[in-house]
């Protein structure tokens, strides 16, 4: 009481660091890390990184214009502050002091996703075709769907050719109660609010590039035509068609134990941790609750504590 302190720019300034060249001193001291899930709104992951970590040119992901080509908007993006800014980089140690965030989507809405994007290990088997013959040797491919969220948690290649072993998942579950702040792609709203009640992002200033903002420079935040979404007629039609027809989301789950039950328990920590900062009752202040729907589940009255007793 008395004390007054003014929170930091950036996780570079309120860890003290010099504003040097991203490239060099960034390299050596990283600030952030990033779980980068393919498929899982990872660009957006990357942008917010940058933005917390302090890297110049807020508003960008991080890529390598000689690699990426024009997927990478402009030269100079790849920032050393941030750990795995490119790539889909896996846990490997859980419990360092690094701060480190990722986000989740719905596994069947993931591999959905995967199906269409035909580069890189995705589906480049199945480029061009989406017929559901395709979709079933796609998931039978044990690299996309035996748990590459779960794998990730574990410090392992997300596309590892492997199976998730008996008692693995709540392995993944305690790394997941380690790290610094993981949102929910379906509460976008919520999951940045919550970023900033998790140390030690409590003690930063909101960056307006999390949410969706311009930078304060005034620079434009990354044209969508780079943003890998699929929004088309032949991903609607197969959507809307064979996938609800022949059953794909139950094809999906039973393909998908382990991957599942990481995402509900994902879910309910997420939840106990909203409850638990108070922004349901500000969000019902300001008549915001529907930004928090899921939460509102009485399934979700758990505190955090039993979703991760090592933090108790």
């Amino acid at each position: 009481y008395g004390q007054s302190f003014t929170h930091a720019r950036d996780l570079r300034k309120l860890l003290g660091l010099n504003e040097t060249s991203d490239r060099v001193e960034g390299a050596k001291t990283p600030v952030i890390q990033l779980l980068r899930m393919p498929k899982g709104a990872s660009t957006h992951l990357s942008i917010t990184g940058r933005a917390l970590a302090g890297c110049s040119h807020p508003g960008y992901p991080c890529c390598i214009k000689k690699h990426d080509g024009e997927m990478c908007p402009k030269e100079g993006l790849f920032c050393g502050w941030v750990k795995n800014c490119v790539g889909h980089g896996s846990l490997h140690e859980p419990t360092s002091s690094l701060a480190k965030i990722t986000q989740l989507r719905n596994p069947a809405e993931r591999l959905l996703s995967g199906f269409f994007y035909w580069e890189s290990v995705h589906n480049k088997h199945h480029k061009g075709c989406a017929t559901w013959q395709c979709f079933t040797e796609y998931l039978s491919d044990m690299r996309v769907r035996n748990g590459p969220m779960t794998k990730m948690l574990l410090g392992r290649y997300v596309y590892h050719n492997s199976k998730v072993k008996p008692g693995e998942v709540e392995i993944a579950k305690q790394n997941l109660c380690r790290l610094a702040w993981f949102g929910m792609l379906d509460m976008p709203l919520a999951s940045k609010l919550l970023l900033y009640e998790q140390d030690p992002f409590n003690r930063l200033q909101p960056h307006p590039v999390v949410f969706d903002l311009p930078p304060d420079d005034g620079s434009i935040v990354i044209e969508s035509h780079h943003l890998r979404k699929n929004i088309n007629s032949t991903y609607d039609d197969f959507v809307k068609g064979d996938y609800i027809d022949k059953g794909g989301l139950e094809l999906i789950v039973s393909l998908n134990e382990y991957e599942f039950d990481l995402y509900a328990f994902s879910w309910g920590l997420f939840c106990a941790r909203i409850r638990e900062s108070g922004l349901l009752q500000y969000a019902d202040k300001f008549e915001s609750a529907h930004h928090f729907d899921e939460c509102l589940k009485s399934k979700y009255d758990v505190p955090a504590k039993d979703y991760c007793p090592q933090d108790r």
